[in-house]
């Protein structure tokens, strides 16, 4: 018995199904303490193809999305709050998938939205796309959700610049 968990654990292959059964969740730390500005730029490069987060290039750009009536969505799904984070996440994945270079997690009690992105100019349909996906989760959840979208950066180390400017622009209010 002893010796066969001692071979599992030396298989290669039952290591490389666990790597890539857990890659999702290494992928989305990685990407946290990106977003946080604990990555450097030779960090990035040494390990954005092994996570499948190569394609994040160029111009980056950060959009954030929260629930704005939270009282509501507590009261009616109690602990299940997070729940509804996935379905934003799901509804924005769908949406926005069609169109833009973007990979989404959630974090803290909101989505955050990281897209790559070749020409500035496209910022103006990652708003139209956004707005649509807000405009669905209205319709289906009767509550409103707000988005945020920070400052383009060029430079991978950086995004946490433009995920503190979405912040900024997700608490603003008129």
């Amino acid at each position: 018995q002893l010796d066969k968990e001692y071979n599992e654990k030396k298989d290669i292959e039952v290591l490389k199904n666990y790597y890539k059964d857990t890659l999702p969740v290494i992928r989305e730390q990685y990407l946290v303490s990106a977003i946080e500005g604990r990555i450097t730029k030779d960090h990035w490069e040494q390990e954005a193809k092994r996570l499948g987060l190569d394609f994040l290039e160029g111009k980056l750009v950060v959009a954030t999305i929260g629930i704005d009536g939270k009282a509501f969505l507590e009261e009616t799904y109690n602990e299940n709050v997070g729940l509804v984070l996935i379905s934003i996440k799901n509804i924005v994945d769908e949406i926005l998938n069609k169109s833009f270079k973007f990979i989404s997690l959630p974090y803290l009690d909101k989505i955050i939205i990281l897209f790559s992105l070749e020409d500035e100019e496209e910022v103006i349909n990652i708003i139209r796309g956004i707005s649509e996906a807000i405009r669905m989760f209205e319709v289906i959840f009767s509550t409103t959700i707000s988005a945020g979208i920070g400052r383009i950066y060029e430079e991978v180390e950086n995004i946490r610049y433009s995920y503190k400017s979405a912040e900024v622009a997700l608490n603003y209010k008129q």
